[in-house]
């Protein structure tokens, strides 16, 4: 992303959202998933991202409701 990175807009994301809202990444970068944890990330998926899971993720987070 030009300008920024994820982490960034992470950040920025979360203090601007009254409500927590679900991060999820998606990178190429397999050694990031413990920086994505600490930084915030709550879901990483490694390119590729099977469709499929991603999918699945996305409906578990849309029926549970945040805090």
């Amino acid at each position: 992303m030009p300008g920024e990175d994820g982490y960034a807009v992470a950040a920025r994301l979360r203090e601007r959202r009254p409500r927590r809202p679900v991060l999820v990444a998606v990178t190429g970068c397999p050694h990031l998933d413990n920086r994505s944890r600490a930084e915030g990330i709550d879901h990483h998926f490694l390119k590729p991202a099977d469709p499929a899971a991603l999918l699945a993720l996305l409906g578990r987070c849309a029926a549970t409701p945040a805090t």
